[in-house]
């Protein structure tokens, strides 16, 4: 393949750049070069294969195709004009330039058994022997001519990488760490380590030895002592990686490097560095890739292309003055890869901007006089740092860390050929930018915050005053309000003194009255007798507020005394039997055999024990369980009481001992203030013991009082041997609590069947005044079976327990209010048939209309006329009598002109359905009819009782007569098999429960209604 060669020059330093095809940059990676006797040129590639070269024609012969490989690492021509080739991966191949025939040879090694096809150069001796070198742990081979084949040389000798014969016609080789000295016909082989690999060999003019390393620089070799000097960077080297060393007239070395090509001045020891701003191809050169062609040109190959030059044509000059800044690192990385930002021109950097954290500079400079190189000195000063210049010699490096913020100018001088200073040159500015925290709208943010925090500052002072001024007017009221508390605590306990005294005088003469009603009625559920009760009741509520007083105040010192607390245990224990009967509870008392005694106050410890006991049956239903347990310890004495009652949550526990609390329980606790069990806590720590409880919601709950015995925990404390008796207020506690405790809500079993089975009407009152829900009882009591709750949560309980007939409800009520109530009755399915009044002083249409909608059949504004009142509960309970002839027409089977609800007429339709489907089941029962109708035994019961008057029984036994009756009017069948068919074993009793309900015998009932009964409409006319 033939094409054209683009060329490429500097006119100022007279370099020729060489490439071959600028889209193919294998074609420009250039290896190796030879030129043959037409001074015509052989180039080796790095994959694209071997190029011939006709200079005449500039057009190039591409050899690829025809060659063992397309690797060209060197290339010789011998004696005979043949071109000998070593590749990479094919051996050696030997090129007849007359007709262009290509002959591969391999290197095979007997010690390795293998052959060895990486060849790295091939050499020609002064004999016009070929030698050949393999690598990767490959042997030096010599061409035997005779066998025409490549023999191993020595097996001692590998990885050679480079070879020259000097004058007295050894053979010096390198390969990655030794140099070789070989001579040809003794075979004699000396080895000097050097450290580096050895790139390339030559021997000057003046008979020394010169060595271009890998890294390690060049060295000038003494063959003598087998030393060695190292010329590096620091000597002026543009780069410490030397590829190929040539020799110029002058005797000047010529280098190729990994940074521009290098020239030597042996006699001045100066270094003269080109780049590709010079006209290079590059700055990388490749190995093996220098050749001095007969014309006296340099080649020297690299990765994009091969340059060509005349040395002498490459003039030394001078320049005074003119300095470069070569390098510039920041934080030890190239300025280009940092953060700053660059200012350039004509690709020079001018100035510089730094982050405050990028102030680790260094700076490289040179001055471009490169015949005088080795004489110039330099000094640099950091303008606006350096406090005077730095005189460094022929050093050419500054270094500088922590700059802080601020602008400076980089200045350098140099000497000049007279040995004086020539005139300083700024290089570059820098500036250096101060952190976030230090910049102007830092600084103007600081001086926001300074000033908006001398403005909370004066506030705070302002606002400080104030408060004190608001503390000492708090201060003042505090105490104002405590001596106002003092005075009302002290008229409230004046009171309540003066309270005992007409109490008294009403309790004696009640008690006295009761008694005698006692004696001549027998009866003792009088009004003087709840008069009586509630009387008690107020006094114990007096003595306990008098007890709190004391207690609050501390004035109620503990009088001790030895005390037996087995016989203190008893006789609380002994309060409560009575009461415990009453209600069925488990009551149990367990002691010591012997005496217990400890140091303490009778009444006080009496009145403790006797609190937690009251609260054990106030709060354990009937049947429950009660234990009071006496023990002792080595220095404590234990009184438990344990329940099985409702129990307290863990929450709660915590705070049960608190003054005035009270915690939810389905037992209603406005019988008291919530303080029996403060005062137990705080009579026990004034006798130094404990008192605790444990508990469990739904499985009771164990109150525990610890004292400690004898009188050390008593300090100063005055003990008498008086034999203490029960208080006054204790007598009354215990008439209390067990009085009547009977809520006025609770009818035992018995009670219930009776009101259930009763004609009268049964009418809920609720509301949250006594003093109305006491008048409305009265109101209907006489009339109807009342019942009352004070709230709308406790009278829904009710209305589910008791199924009313109707239900009175005030609107503002605590807990649940009277619409709630309404709505919740109305939405049940068990309570919807219930009626609903409501009651309110609010006027307002829209809570009115708030009424109606949530379902309430009828809504009477306070204050109302009672006669209006009971006229429209007794028209409400009217509509239950349509209901119940509704169902003695559909039982008899007569035309209903009645009209009552849809869901009644639903319902009583789904029980005939019910019972007619079973009626020939002798396992029907009550219960399986309220499974059938999806209702508890209770609900079905009361709905019956609304629609027709009776009993379940005698609800199924009118459906199966009525069953009865359909099959003598339709079928033809006696009277006797009517009966049976229906479930009725006995005719007798059938035809007597047929004449109650129908009025007429059967048969009397079949011949009057036979021929009008109506078989599709289940109704006779």
């Amino acid at each position: 393949m033939r094409g054209g060669i683009s060329m490429l020059s500097n006119s100022a330093v007279y370099f020729k750049t060489i490439r071959y095809n600028a889209n193919d940059p294998a074609e420009n990676f250039i290896l190796s070069f030879c030129e043959d006797e037409k001074n015509n040129l052989w180039v080796g590639t790095d994959g694209a294969g071997l190029k011939y070269w006709d200079r005449r024609t500039n057009t190039y012969i591409n050899y690829g195709n025809k060659l063992s490989s397309k690797f060209i690492t060197g290339i010789v021509r011998d004696n005979n004009n043949e071109i000998w080739l070593s590749t990479w991966g094919g051996g050696v191949n030997r090129i007849n330039p007359k007709n262009n025939s290509v002959t591969p040879f391999s290197c095979y090694n007997p010690v390795t058994k293998q052959v060895e096809k990486n060849i790295w150069f091939v050499y020609k001796d002064s004999k016009s022997n070929i030698w050949a070198s393999a690598t990767n742990e490959g042997a030096l081979y010599l061409f035997d001519r005779v066998k025409s084949s490549f023999v191993l040389f020595d097996k001692s000798i590998n990885n050679l990488q480079c070879m020259t014969e000097t004058s007295d016609g050894k053979l010096w080789a390198g390969n990655y760490s030794v140099l070789y000295s070989i001579e040809k016909e003794s075979r004699k082989i000396n080895k000097v380590t050097i450290g580096n690999p050895v790139r390339c060999i030559h021997e000057d003019k003046d008979k020394n030895l010169w060595l271009g390393t890998q890294e390690g620089g060049l060295l000038l070799f003494d063959r003598k002592t087998n030393s060695f000097k190292r010329l590096t960077t620091d000597d002026g080297l543009s780069s410490n990686t030397i590829l190929r060393l040539l020799e110029d007239k002058e005797g000047n070395l010529w280098m190729s490097t990994y940074n521009g090509i290098c020239r030597f001045d042996k006699k001045r020891k100066t270094f003269r560095n080109f780049s590709v701003n010079d006209g290079l191809q590059s700055n990388q050169f490749s190995f093996n890739a220098g050749i001095k062609l007969s014309t006296g040109e340099f080649l020297f190959g690299g990765i994009n292309g091969f340059n060509s030059f005349f040395p002498g044509d490459i003039k030394s000059f001078s320049q005074e003055n003119h300095l470069l800044l070569t390098d510039f690192y920041v934080n030890n990385q190239p300025i280009e890869e940092s953060k700053a930002e660059i200012d350039r021109h004509s690709d020079k950097i001018k100035e510089v901007s730094l982050d405050y954290d990028q102030t680790t500079l260094s700076l490289e400079f040179v001055a471009l006089d490169f015949n005088n190189a080795d004489k110039i000195n330099y000094a640099y000063l950091l303008d606006g740092w350096d406090q005077q210049w730095n005189y460094v010699g022929q050093n050419r490096k500054a270094n500088y860390s922590r700059l802080p913020e601020g602008k400076y100018t980089f200045k350098v001088k140099t000497t000049n050929f007279k040995g004086g200073w020539n005139k300083e040159v700024s290089l570059v500015s820098i500036q250096v930018l101060p952190p976030w925290y230090r910049t102007w709208w830092a600084y103007s943010l600081y001086l926001l915050a300074i000033a908006g925090g001398l403005f909370v500052y004066l506030d705070y002072q302002k606002n400080k005053e104030k408060l004190k001024y608001k503390v000492k007017i708090a201060e003042l009221e505090s105490k104002k309000e405590k001596e106002i508390a003092e005075k009302q605590s002290s008229m409230f306990t004046y009171i309540s003194h003066e309270f005992r005294t007409p109490l008294s005088l009403i309790i004696n003469p009640l008690k006295k009255a009761v008694q005698k009603e006692s004696v001549q009625n027998g009866s003792s559920g009088s009004d003087l007798a709840i008069a009586h009760r509630n009387a008690r009741r107020l006094l114990s509520l007096v003595d306990q507020l008098l007890l709190f007083r004391k207690a609050e105040n501390d004035a109620d010192s503990l009088r001790l005394s030895p005390i037996n607390v087995n016989n203190l245990c008893n006789e609380v224990y002994q309060c409560f039997v009575n009461q415990a009967k009453d209600k069925n509870i488990e009551y149990n008392f367990t002691i010591p055999d012997h005496e217990i005694v400890i140091i303490g106050d009778y009444e006080k410890i009496e009145i403790s024990l006797f609190n937690l006991m009251s609260n054990a049956f106030k709060y354990t239903s009937i049947g429950g369980k009660i234990d009071l347990k006496l023990s002792e310890t080595d220095d404590e004495v234990h009184l438990e009481i344990t329940d099985n009652g409702d129990g307290i949550d863990k929450k709660d526990i915590e705070v049960i001992f608190e003054k005035f609390k009270q915690i939810n329980s389905k037992v209603s606790i406005g019988t008291g203030f919530g303080i029996g069990l403060y005062i137990v806590k705080y009579f026990t720590d004034k006798h130094k013991g404990t008192v605790s409880c444990t508990s469990q919601p739904g499985k009771g709950s164990t109150f525990k009082l610890t004292f400690l015995k004898g009188d050390k925990h008593f300090e100063n404390a005055e003990i008498t041997n008086d034999v203490q008796k029960r208080s006054q207020l204790f007598d009354e506690l215990i008439i209390d609590d067990s009085g009547d405790n009977t809520s006025e809500n609770t009818l035992s079993e018995a009670d219930l069947q009776k009101v259930m089975l009763t004609e009268k009407r049964t009418v809920l009152i609720v509301d949250d005044n006594t003093e109305i829900r006491n008048y409305l009882i009265k109101l209907f009591a006489e009339n109807y079976i009342v019942y009352s709750a004070e709230n709308g949560e406790e009278g829904l309980k009710l209305t589910k327990k008791h199924m009313p007939d109707l239900v009175i409800s005030d609107i503002t009520m605590e807990e649940m209010d009277g619409l709630e109530l309404c709505r919740k009755i109305k939405e049940s399915n068990d309570l919807s048939h219930i009626p609903v009044i409501l009651l309110t002083a609010s006027k307002n249409p829209e809570t009115h209309l708030q009424g109606i909608n949530d379902g309430a059949d009828d809504y009477i504004t306070k204050p109302f006329d009672d006669e209006i009142l009971v006229a429209r509960v007794e028209s409400l309970l009217k509509n239950r009598s349509n209901l119940r002839t509704y169902f003695l027409n559909s039982i008899t089977l007569k035309e209903n002109t009645q009209k009552v609800p849809v869901e009644y007429q639903e319902i009583l339709k789904k029980c005939i359905d019910i019972v007619e489907a079973n009626i020939h089941k002798k396992d029907f029962t009550i219960k399986t009819f309220a499974l059938e109708m999806g209702m508890s035994h209770r609900t079905l019961y009361t709905k019956i009782k609304i629609i027709s008057g009776q009993t379940l029984n005698a609800f199924i036994r009118s459906l199966r007569i009525r069953r009865a009756a359909m099959l003598m009017l339709t079928e033809d069948i006696n009277i006797a098999q009517a009966s049976a068919e229906v479930g009725f074993e006995d005719p007798k009793y059938f035809r007597q429960q047929f004449v109650k309900l129908f009025g007429m015998t059967p048969s009397e009932y079949i011949k009057k209604y036979k021929s009008s009964f109506n078989s599709d409409l289940n109704i006779i006319k």
